[in-house]
């Protein structure tokens, strides 16, 4: 079980794109199957996911990327068996509050894990910032500072990505470099949240899903 802690408040597309990230990495380290064979299928991303056809309409790079994640996110869900689906087991809404996802274990430990480095990160970049407010920082000096802080971050979700895909040894390399901007791309949602400070942690937990939570959904 995946057990996400919040705080502050939230609004409900907030609560939309947390569980979209957490579905889209959730799928793609527990690649299953018919699901896996589609990810080793080079004709699937060709012709499917990144023709010019298919996305002449999106705006960036990040439309794309966002796209991408949805309609695999819609594959795994119709691939993947029951009881192997993410699934909600409790919301409790307050400041803190909590989250509460039953799956498979490796896959919550991996998500448990990105959460876990981001919020330290955040939680260090605070000390920091308040460390700096007792010296006088130039304009520009602060600049390159948060241009380095954004390249950290980024390095960060990068090694998240990484250490997810490394669950799924039988990814050919040339699939590995698809999904890791996907699996970067994922992580956004979460981070953004935690810089702000609504999303304060994760962690896995043993817990066997009840017979109910096997059943065909």
């Amino acid at each position: 079980m995946l057990s996400i802690y919040i705080d502050n408040a939230w609004e409900p597309s907030d609560f939309v794109k947390l569980f979209q990230s957490v579905e889209s990495m959730y799928y793609k380290i527990n690649a299953r199957k018919d699901y896996r064979a589609l990810f080793r299928d080079p004709y699937f991303w060709d012709e499917h996911l990144f023709s010019e056809r298919e996305f002449a309409y999106e705006r960036s790079y990040i439309d794309k990327l966002d796209r991408i994640n949805r309609l695999l996110a819609e594959r795994a869900r119709y691939h993947t068996m029951s009881r192997d689906k993410l699934i909600v087991r409790r919301i409790h809404y307050a400041s803190p509050g909590g989250i509460d996802l039953l799956g498979l274990g490796k896959a919550c430990d991996s998500i448990a894990n990105a959460i876990g480095r981001m919020v330290s990160y955040y939680d260090k970049r605070h000390l920091r910032r308040e460390k700096n407010k007792q010296f006088a920082i130039k304009t520009k000096r602060k600049t390159l500072e948060l241009e380095k802080e954004r390249e950290t971050i980024r390095a960060l979700k990068i090694r998240n990505a990484r250490d997810m895909l490394e669950l799924e040894r039988d990814f050919p390399d040339e699939t590995r470099e698809i999904l890791l901007p996907l699996l970067v791309r994922g992580q956004d949602a979460l981070s953004d949240r935690i810089a702000d400070g609504r999303l304060i942690g994760a962690e896995a937990k043993k817990e066997q899903r009840r017979p109910q939570d096997s059943r065909k959904l």
